[in-house]
């Protein structure tokens, strides 16, 4: 008996899909999906307290495309007391890696900006030659509630590839997130 509270618009709850993800974790913490279920909130009418128990039956396979780059998976919080903004970069999967030749490692690469300038850059610790890297590195930034409204944060996937003579880095995606 969990209880999870989600802020969301109420002019965008009915734009919303919850997406409940079931894993089995082995011994070796490898996460292995055993199903999903969506559930659109567009039909639902979410006033009061009222408690529901609504059953679905788990879907195998995701039903979203995946993504041409691959996926990263973050969460972030944001402690008001503490002006406290922290990400925690969990892993990809599903990375295209550019392979030429030597040896490949690849890093998330968080930035803070403010009005679009760099307040902080923090990176993961490489993950050599995976294409699904696990990470579960956590970074906080300070950052005031007010200065939250033009804030936004980078969270850049990097490929460095260190050949004979020189390496070189190559961005697979960028994620750029602001609110307001």
């Amino acid at each position: 008996d969990e209880h999870f509270i989600f802020q969301v618009s109420s002019k965008t709850v009915t734009q919303r899909v919850l997406k409940f993800s079931i894993y089995h974790v082995d011994r070796q913490r490898k996460h292995q999906l055993l199903g999903q279920v969506l559930f659109p909130l567009k039909n639902e009418t979410l006033v009061g307290d009222c408690r529901r128990v609504i059953w679905r039956d788990l879907e195998a396979e995701s039903l979203e495309p995946p993504s041409e780059f691959g996926d990263l998976q973050f969460c972030l919080s944001y402690n008001d007391y503490l002006s406290r903004l922290t990400v925690v970069v969990l892993r990809a999967r599903g990375l295209r890696l550019q392979e030429d030749r030597g040896i490949v490692s690849v890093f998330v690469k968080v930035s803070l900006m403010n009005h679009n300038k760099f307040v902080k850059c923090k990176k993961t610790s490489a993950v050599l030659g995976s294409i699904n890297p696990v990470y579960n590195e956590t970074f906080s930034f300070k950052a005031d509630a007010t200065e939250l409204d033009t804030a936004s944060l980078s969270l850049t996937v990097v490929q460095n590839m260190e050949g004979d003579k020189q390496a070189t880095t190559v961005e697979l995606f960028l994620f750029h997130l602001t609110s307001g």
